[in-house]
């Protein structure tokens, strides 16, 4: 049995939280336990706690800074730590830690999860440098930070955000009206206000149409904390919100289940860029299900997505989209395809997680 090492900062990592990086995490754990491995989450930026045991052989551990979590990297013996999420002002005690692991003959694998494409250059080629030198691999979640790795030459390989393979059981949806929702992050940044106002439209033409939004918001944003209060004040969409601080292990079940019960998904996503995971999560899991996606043409999403009528320039020209989806109803052919292109994709965990056992030397 090997011990694995999952580091990185607060709420960006903390699988006790929602959120579609700890997503990530939590299933690449429940891969390698299942596999026969330990794992060990280290979340700093956190105040020191007890281990907490979260499933078996996987314990949390929380620190308050870098430095204290790297105390316990240097004297725990691990096969492989893997890095994610760290803040600009945690470079130099991440580095220092780093550079330590250079010559030393029983040091761990070190590898890097490369989930947000950074919004500034500086920041993408300071990652570069890190990478090249001090990580034995870097797993990138998208095709375009795979590219940039690529012509770099950094040792890497990619792996899209993995879904479990229930996700994939074909599901009867029935010949019913027409259910659309949104579920995600409650934030501007991911279009909201857009889906807002295009559900409430789609439902003035629509009146049997089912409409939802779903999801999750962030009690210390004021943006999202009163986009929340509005979703909660209106009456006309059907509105069910909770607190990121909210995750509990059946959460991912009532996913699958609102994904095979909806027949449109709107994810209107402004940009990725500094925001969210790079090919996000949400999207492998509606595609998984065969529920028909609507999205945006933004980063890799229309290599992803595959379907030309399924992504739109930007959030305000989803009306016209939608409308047209709903107008032809073929949610079952459009699925179906969607389902198809993430099995060739190799999501699925069962494909995902032997490939990433591999590439970081576990297997």
């Amino acid at each position: 049995m090997s011990r694995v090492a999952f580091v990185g900062y607060s709420y960006g990592v903390d699988p006790r939280l929602i959120g579609g990086h700890q997503s990530i995490l939590r299933r690449l754990a429940r891969y390698l336990t299942g596999r026969g491995h330990a794992v060990d989450f280290l979340v700093f930026g956190e105040p020191a706690a007890p281990p907490q045991r979260l499933a078996a052989d996987t314990t949390l551990y929380t620190f308050p800074t870098f430095a204290t979590a790297a105390q316990r990297l240097q004297h725990e013996r691990y096969a492989y730590v893997q890095l994610s999420y760290l803040p600009l002002a945690t470079y130099p005690a991440a580095m220092r830690y780093l550079a330590s692991q250079r010559n030393r003959s029983d040091r761990p694998r070190l590898g890097y999860l490369y989930v947000v494409w950074p919004d500034k250059v500086v920041m993408r080629l300071a990652r570069i440098l890190l990478f090249k030198l001090f990580y034995d691999r870097v797993i990138a979640v998208s095709p375009r930070l795979q590219r940039q790795l690529n012509r770099y030459r950094v040792s890497s390989f990619t792996l899209l955000p993995p879904v479990p393979d229930d996700f994939f059981e074909p599901v009867a949806r029935g010949d019913r009206p027409p259910r659309v929702a949104y579920m995600g992050r409650v934030d501007d940044d991911k279009g909201v206000q857009h889906i807002l106002a295009l559900l409430r439209g789609l439902k003035a033409a629509h009146p049997d149409l089912a409409a939802e939004i779903s999801g999750y918001y962030y009690p210390h944003s004021a943006a999202s904390l009163a986009l929340h209060r509005e979703l909660q004040a209106q009456d006309v969409i059907h509105y069910s919100g909770g607190s990121y601080h909210d995750y509990d292990p059946a959460m991912e079940q009532r996913v699958l289940n609102q994904l095979r019960h909806t027949d449109l998904l709107l994810l209107p996503y402004e940009r990725l860029s500094g925001i969210t995971v790079d090919v996000p999560l949400l999207l492998l899991e509606a595609m998984a299900t065969g529920c028909t996606v609507l999205t945006t043409q933004v980063a890799d999403l229309p290599e992803i997505v595959a379907q030309p009528a399924l992504t739109v320039p930007h959030p305000a020209a989803m009306q016209a989209a939608a409308e047209a989806l709903i107008a032809q109803r073929g949610w079952g052919a459009t699925g179906e395809r969607l389902q198809a292109r993430a099995q060739e994709l190799g999501v699925a965990l069962s494909v995902a997680g032997p490939r990433y056992e591999r590439e970081v030397g576990l297997a």
